[in-house]
């Protein structure tokens, strides 16, 4: 596939962190959402990082698992968590191009609402983690859940309007533990190309 098949993007280039609150022991759920809601430009998933670190001592340790999944017909935004604001020079990686259109909600302390989607039956990414007994241990050092190699012969991820990515935390921390997850997110935005355009 080239480069003009999924459009152009030079200069339109973002990264986003982002963090979850204190996740509660045996949640499963989202944890993050990404969305494009417009028509006039797609998102090129470039990197989606996790980490995660334990914030109260489970007494047993256990296995849990992060997973992301592509939302397609994501018609509606979910509800709860935070709906980070992204607007003007925000996480932009040159002052010069336009502001992003992005829109990305991460989790608190629950897990958030659904919103109108349709998952993948399967996920693209995976972490199995240890989730550990003890309190203040790392879970995730920040590892990829996808990571696209950017090349005349990469595979690209690319977001057309009303389409997404959800991470969720499949499988929960055991009983009486706690956690926070953070994102690392790089993408660009582009414009035409054929198989841009949907």
């Amino acid at each position: 596939m080239a480069l003009g098949d999924i459009g152009t993007y030079e200069g339109y280039t973002y990264s986003l962190a982002c963090a979850t609150g204190i996740f509660p022991a045996t949640t499963t759920g989202d944890m993050l959402q990404i969305r494009n809601a417009t028509a006039n430009r797609k998102i090129r998933l470039l990197k989606l990082t996790v980490n995660a670190a334990s914030v109260t001592a489970a007494g047993t340790a256990n296995v849990s698992v992060v997973s992301a999944f592509v939302a397609r017909a994501f018609s509606a935004a979910g509800t709860g968590g935070t709906a980070l604001t992204i607007s003007g020079n925000d996480q932009k990686m040159r002052t010069a191009q336009n502001p992003s259109i992005l829109t990305v909600r991460v989790a608190t302390t629950a897990a958030l609402g659904n919103g109108t989607r349709t998952l993948d039956d399967n996920s693209f990414g995976n972490i199995v983690c240890g989730a550990p007994a003890t309190a203040g241990q790392n879970m995730i050092l920040d590892v990829p859940l996808y990571a696209d190699v950017v090349s005349a012969y990469g595979i690209p991820l690319v977001l057309a309007q009303n389409e997404g990515v959800v991470v969720q935390l499949t499988t929960g921390l055991p009983t009486g533990s706690t956690a926070t997850f953070g994102f690392n997110i790089q993408w660009v935005e582009i414009d035409g190309g054929t198989y841009g355009t949907g």
